[in-house]
């Protein structure tokens, strides 16, 4: 992607969540960091995207003001009620944001399988 961005390339990333995750992936996006705004998703949460960049967007702030590297590629969350929160730091400012129920996965695909792959995909 030099410039525009390839939704194409975009959609096979989600497509890969899909296909690694099975029925764990409840929620996915992948949406502009500067904007908040999804390119595309699968069961999409348009709110919790724009939270989500926010939360990011502070984070590295906070992270920059004490003296701590910034964020490189990846932030996993681990939730209760079973679910865990994935969000890919891609190229040209993109995040990709996943909502994973773990009781029907595990963290070993999640950080082995699923994430090696996402990290390659845009």
């Amino acid at each position: 992607m030099s410039g525009t961005i390839d939704i194409a390339r975009l959609e096979a990333a989600m497509a890969q969540a899909q296909t690694v995750l099975k029925g764990a992936l409840l929620v996915g996006s992948i949406w502009d960091q500067s904007t908040g705004l999804p390119l595309v998703g699968y069961n999409s949460n348009p709110v919790a995207a724009a939270l989500l960049a926010q939360l990011i967007q502070m984070l590295d702030q906070h992270l920059a003001t004490s003296g701590f590297p910034a964020l490189d590629r990846f932030l996993f969350l681990q939730f209760q009620a079973g679910k865990a929160g994935l969000a890919v730091l891609h190229p040209h400012n993109l995040v990709q944001g996943l909502l994973i129920d773990t009781t029907k996965t595990n963290v070993g695909v999640i950080m082995s399988v699923l994430l090696p792959r996402l990290l390659k995909a845009i």
